[in-house]
């Protein structure tokens, strides 16, 4: 294993306790196999500095950001796989004028799903992702939309359903 690099001392206050601790903050690098694919990461972590930095065992989620490694290493591998990130999903959603709610409706997400993709809680599977791709492709997730009228008439409302109708047709390329 590679050792540890220390990146810096932070002093951090325990707020329940109001304990002061002083920490090490380390990078370690290390790979992660997702889907396939092979993903390396500096990860980071705390070890108090009474604690040796090269014990595993001493190794403390950053206190101040518990999920800060699991968002570099869903960065990496999107970065990696070629999949869109919650921003370019975000901003492509946002673009076309869709709630999150009728987005995950036409791609056949639940809501919490889409909402935790978007908020960088779950990384997409491979599936997710091609659906999710359709939204870089107006006119095939207009056709997704269609295909799936049936079932989306009877989960939205005729107002709800002729909206969302409205807004992929207006978010459609313009015909020549």
């Amino acid at each position: 294993m590679t050792q540890p690099k220390i990146v810096e001392k932070k002093r951090y206050v325990h707020k329940p306790t109001k304990t002061d601790e002083l920490y090490f903050v380390i990078q370690v690098p290390e790979t992660f196999h997702i889907q396939n694919l092979d993903v390396s990461v500096q990860s980071e972590y705390w070890v108090p500095v009474n604690k040796d930095v090269s014990n595993t065992a001493n190794y403390l989620l950053p206190i101040n950001d518990p999920d800060k490694n699991t968002r570099v290493i869903y960065a990496a591998f999107r970065k990696d796989a070629n999949y869109l990130t919650p921003s370019e999903i975000r901003d492509q959603r946002v673009r076309i004028g869709l709630s999150l709610r009728e987005l995950s409706q036409i791609l056949g997400f639940s809501y919490s799903t889409l909402s935790e993709i978007e908020n960088n809680k779950r990384l997409q599977n491979q599936l997710q992702e091609t659906a999710l791709e359709m939204m870089l492709n107006r006119t095939e997730l207009y056709r997704l939309f269609k295909n799936r009228s049936h079932q989306l008439k009877q989960r939205m409302s005729k107002q709800q359903y002729d909206r969302v109708e409205t807004a992929l047709i207006m978010a459609m390329p313009k015909q020549k």
